[in-house]
């Protein structure tokens, strides 16, 4: 399961997808799915998420701005 900060947010591979935390729960706040089941690591460029979606052996990038689907690259 990866998790990872960036700026004053923290995410997690969680699900089906990846989470933020939300702070004031200490639980899973907004969700965005990537299709996958077993995301394995995630990693934050030039203001961008990937998520390795180990299970379909990809690589995708994540919106997180929309909170829509993940877009496989």
């Amino acid at each position: 399961m990866g998790i990872v900060g960036e700026d004053d947010e923290v995410w997690v591979a969680a699900g089906s997808g990846v989470a933020q935390i939300d702070p004031s729960t200490n639980g899973l706040g907004q969700e965005v799915a990537t299709g996958s089941s077993r995301n394995y690591d995630i990693k934050f460029l030039d203001g961008v998420m990937w998520v390795s979606a180990t299970y379909l052996s990809e690589v995708q990038k994540v919106d997180i701005s929309s909170f829509e689907e993940a877009l496989n690259q």
